[in-house]
């Protein structure tokens, strides 16, 4: 009886150092800020970027199209193109040729099905995130098709709600 009770004593625990080292390094690489230089804006919540520093983050390319998470903003390539969608891309434009910081969620995946980066742009480590700052200057919705960080979640659903009570830009 001993030597089964020792026997699934070791397995649970092999069980859960694996599940906790792997989780352990799930979120290690969603906290990592990744240096890159803005090469192309597609439209308001879409860019094309090159990573700078020295690691190239796993499963990416040197050259990647991110799609800026949990936001939304009119889209630019119909006929005719949305309300707001010029706008929006001329606002996400102010960051093209310019050297930012990439961080990967800490809960959605890592590439969208068209096989963009999903992450946060930021300008600095103490400025909010490009996606936050489309939302609460009206340039974009806040977008919860897909489940992300709970935190960003209420932060970017306070900055739509702020920008439609102030009826800040697409909310005019």
């Amino acid at each position: 009886m001993n030597s089964k009770l020792l026997r699934n004593l070791s397995l649970f625990l092999c069980i859960s150092f694996t599940f906790f080292s792997c989780e352990v390094e799930l979120h290690a690489e969603s906290n990592t800020w990744y240096e890159a230089r803005v090469t192309a804006v597609i439209d308001g919540d879409t860019i094309q970027v090159q990573f700078t520093g020295e690691d190239c983050p796993s499963g990416c390319q040197w050259n990647e199209r991110v799609r800026l998470v949990g936001v939304d903003t009119p889209e630019l390539f119909t006929d005719p193109p949305e309300y707001y969608a010029a706008e929006a891309r001329a606002y996400t434009n102010q960051i093209y040729r310019r050297d930012v910081l990439l961080v990967f969620d800490s809960v959605s995946a890592k590439k969208d099905r068209y096989g963009r980066v999903l992450a946060y742009i930021y300008k600095s480590f103490d400025s909010p995130s490009i996606n936050e700052q489309l939302i609460l200057n009206g340039y974009g919705y806040y977008y919860d098709l897909f489940s992300f960080d709970p935190e960003k979640m209420n932060d970017f659903q306070n900055a739509e709600d702020y920008a439609r009570l102030n009826r800040v830009g697409l909310w005019r």
